[in-house]
């Protein structure tokens, strides 16, 4: 399996999986939750995958979602926010596993940094976004990067996915963070030819770069959320 895997600042791990069935990716987050838990010093690990087709329901998320689709693709109900979304090869998958709390965030302050992040990779592709409905971003032409995370007891799950290269008449199956025949895009677009890892190496090139700078642009620590599931599903 190719992979990234290094130590960036702060004892934050990133690590590039590959194509990764729906099912190991979720135990590979409860690896991570407990490496974190268990490891002094250490606040996190960030894991970059591609799924199989795969259609999941977040906390919001209803059979009436999912519309007529391939059996062979399965629908899981999962503990993340929101409503419907679709993975499969071509978007990639960012799983942050971190303790935000440790990294001086408060829930809302996270969700913020997170999509931060996301839009200084895009900008940095020459692709200009804005926030979306429900967490997310979008440009002039449809959401093209989407949010869901769990937040508990100070541990972040779940994540993040932006469509690079992957089939868009796909996500005609489910009706996408509860909005039926809502605009999508993707890097491919904008003739953009990166793959799914060369977009997680940039992220995580952006990420490092904002959790190493002293003024991010966020108040950290003050804001009056408690919320334990946040975001939109992905989308």
């Amino acid at each position: 399996m190719s992979s990234i895997s290094h130590r960036g600042a702060s004892t934050i791990r990133y690590q590039w999986k590959g194509l990764v069935s729906f099912g190991d990716g979720l135990a590979c987050q409860e690896r991570a939750v407990e490496f974190v838990r268990s490891s002094e010093g250490s606040k996190g690990l960030v894991l970059g995958l591609e799924h199989p087709a795969v259609i999941t329901l977040g906390k919001r998320g209803t059979s009436e979602d999912v519309y007529q689709r391939d059996s062979r693709v399965p629908v899981v109900q999962v503990d993340r926010g929101g409503q419907a979304t679709l993975h499969h090869p071509g978007q990639l998958v960012i799983y942050p596993i971190l303790n935000f709390q440790n990294m001086g965030f408060q829930p809302r302050t996270w969700v913020e940094f997170l999509l931060r992040v996301t839009q200084g990779t895009l900008e940095k592709l020459g692709v200009a976004t804005e926030h979306s409905d429900g967490a997310g971003l979008e440009t002039k032409r449809g959401k093209i990067a989407f949010l869901g995370v769990r937040l508990r007891q100070g541990m972040s799950t779940h994540g993040l996915s932006i469509n690079c290269c992957n089939d868009l008449q796909q996500f005609q199956w489910i009706r996408p963070c509860g909005v039926q025949g809502r605009a999508l895009d993707k890097l491919e677009n904008w003739a953009i030819k990166h793959s799914p890892e060369d977009v997680f190496k940039l992220w995580v090139e952006e990420f490092s770069l904002l959790t190493r700078a002293s003024d991010l642009g966020i108040t950290r620590g003050h804001s009056k959320s408690s919320l334990g599931v946040v975001g939109s599903a992905f989308p």
